[in-house]
């Protein structure tokens, strides 16, 4: 099945069917077809929506307004890719590696992301509701003014990530990793941050409205006029606090700083027992 459709998408891209402003390359589809691989190949615009295409190697490929909604892409390589403009709708990306991808108004509605490799991807203007991100690294990642509303970003790690007027509404970071990012105009209506990682991090400067901090960690966070009276929340300060303090020098985003490494490493081989000790 999935070559037969890929049989078509190549006749399509070979009668100019295929509605981009350059057509894809039919013999890159035919590649990818064969050997479920196509480095920095171009297929733009093209069709591969509800594909089995576990562990693809599509390292750098050019997939802007590619369909490749409800595809399977779990494991598969889409790092440098372009994704832009493309339907990625519950598209499966699970423990996909997509650092440094650029999904900029990409439709993500719904697509399973989770355990995936994001570092500095730029999502500026993507929609990635109800998106499953869970434990995602999104380290140094762009999301400005992308739709996050009811996504599951719990266990992520967000360090120092531009979330400027993102929509996180309903939007579950519960134990995510946020120091240092920007949360300038983001939206945390009814946004779930408990035991949520916010030092360093401008939230004073968030659209707020009913937000949990339940055992929150608030260390050199700037809350402006929030309420501190909050239960079991670390290192929150009210302003009158703040203000007899000294400042803490603001910390720039999108520093260069080294990220975890994109795979666990393998576990050893069990060795022989020292003697002695059992």
């Amino acid at each position: 099945m999935k070559r037969f459709f890929l049989a078509l998408t190549v006749m399509a891209a070979s009668l100019g069917w295929l509605t981009p402003t350059r057509a894809a390359n039919p013999d890159h589809i035919r590649q990818l077809q064969e050997t479920n691989s196509c480095v920095g190949c171009d297929l733009r615009g093209v069709n591969l929506r509800g594909l089995d295409l576990f562990n693809a190697n599509l390292y750098g490929a050019n997939l802007q307004g590619a369909d490749l909604s409800g595809t399977n892409l779990a494991y598969a390589d889409l790092s440098y890719s372009n994704l832009i403009d493309a339907n990625l709708l519950e598209t499966n990306f699970f423990n996909a590696d997509l650092q440094q991808a650029n999904l900029q108004q990409a439709n993500l509605t719904g697509a399973d992301l989770s355990h995936s490799f994001l570092a500095r991807a730029n999502f500026n203007g993507a929609n990635l509701q109800n998106a499953n991100l869970f434990t995602a690294n999104l380290g140094e990642s762009r999301l400005y003014q992308a739709n996050l509303s009811g996504t599951d970003l719990r266990k992520s790690f967000l360090f120092r990530v531009n979330l400027e007027k993102a929509n996180l509404s309903g939007a579950n970071l519960s134990n995510a990793d946020l120091r240092n990012s920007n949360l300038k105009d983001t939206v945390l209506s009814n946004t779930i941050l408990t035991r949520t990682h916010l030092s360093g991090t401008n939230i004073d400067a968030a659209v707020v409205n009913e937000f949990n901090l339940r055992e929150a960690n608030l260390r050199e966070t700037r809350l402006g006029p929030i309420d501190c009276v909050l239960e079991g929340v670390t290192f929150c300060r009210s302003e009158q606090e703040s203000a007899s303090s000294p400042p803490v020098p603001p910390v720039p985003f999108f520093a260069p700083t080294p990220l975890p490494p994109v795979r666990q490493a393998p576990l050893l081989a069990p060795t022989e027992p020292v003697r002695g000790l059992w």
